[in-house]
């Protein structure tokens, strides 16, 4: 047939998708919405076999803000903002990306991810000794942990009280440890390899501030999850950040820009006794909180399903 190995692939889960479907339309009987996330490969399989219910499909993959996409993932995206009946992105700047893509003129909504409400304000135990400052993500290039143990040995060379932990594993964890041994941080860098999520919550709860530098992010739930905790948090323009950190307790940087992310460190340190964790928290489980988002959600089904109602 001349098919490769992914037109294969993509036929396989049109054709299992197709089945699941009929099962499960067969056994509830009446369905109001569909709610599909991504376009590869459920929102396509949604907008191909899928007839008089109103499709919501949720995008939030990387590979679009990166410029990742193959023409015909971006053919792909097309059909999938263009037949869905509600495109969500996580982020205005995922959202930007997918309109200039796509060159689509339907509107596209914003509802950013849920944060568990697990992740919780927690008052932290005094500790006059030091002043911590938090990281997690992949050991990865993309998310510049390189550039950010340079910018903490830059504020606070002469802070032996000040220290950064750095949760996550990844390929670049014997280059991160190369540069801490170089600069002679392994007393106040701490690497403390992937936790899960109720290690992250002690993990934020024993922290002073939190800071990610990462080029990109199609959303960043570790930031949200931070602020949640009522900790200040430190971000880069990555994209995800950009709508996160826009609030009290917020801090952006310009990516790579280790004299940027040197002076917002210091800012939070040198500020911190007027800085309210409460209000952080707060004014986050406003914003991102399961009853807040679910709220959203659920408004957007049944502006969608009266729309489709009163069109029939």
């Amino acid at each position: 047939m001349g098919l490769n190995k992914i037109n294969c692939y993509d036929l396989l889960y049109l054709a299992v998708f197709r089945i699941y479907y009929k099962i499960i339309f067969k056994l509830i009987g009446s369905i109001d919405v569909v709610h599909a996330h991504s376009f590869q490969y459920a929102g396509l399989a949604c907008c191909k076999y899928i007839n008089n219910i109103p499709i919501v499909i949720t995008e939030h993959i990387s590979s679009i803000i990166m410029n990742q996409l193959t023409n015909k993932d971006i053919k792909q995206l097309k059909i999938a903002v263009n037949n869905s009946n509600k495109f969500v992105c996580v982020s205005n700047n995922l959202k930007n990306k997918v309109q200039e893509i796509t060159k689509t003129k339907k509107e596209i909504s914003v509802i950013p991810n849920i944060v568990s409400d697990i992740f919780n304000y927690k008052e932290k135990e005094i500790d006059n000794e030091n002043f911590v400052f938090v990281s997690a993500s992949n050991l990865i290039p993309l998310k510049r942990i390189n550039i950010l143990i340079k910018a903490f040995g830059n504020a606070f060379k002469a802070y032996n009280n000040v220290l950064l932990k750095i949760a996550g594993k990844g390929i670049e964890e014997s280059n991160i440890r190369l540069l801490i041994h170089n600069l002679k941080l392994e007393n106040r860098v701490i690497l403390l390899g992937e936790l899960d999520r109720e290690e992250m919550l002690n993990f934020y709860h024993e922290a002073d501030s939190f800071v990610m530098v990462s080029a990109y992010e199609t959303f960043g739930l570790v930031y949200a999850e931070s602020l949640m905790c009522g900790l200040p948090t430190i971000g880069t323009r990555n994209g995800g950040a950009n709508d996160i950190l826009d609030c009290y307790g917020g801090y952006l940087c310009k990516v790579d820009d280790i004299e940027d992310i040197s002076k917002k460190m210091f800012s939070v340190y040198n500020s911190y006794s007027c800085i309210n964790k409460k209000k952080i928290h707060e004014e986050t489980y406003s914003r991102f909180s399961e009853d807040a988002i679910a709220k959203k959600i659920i408004n957007l089904y049944k502006d969608l399903i009266n729309k489709y109602k009163n069109n029939k």
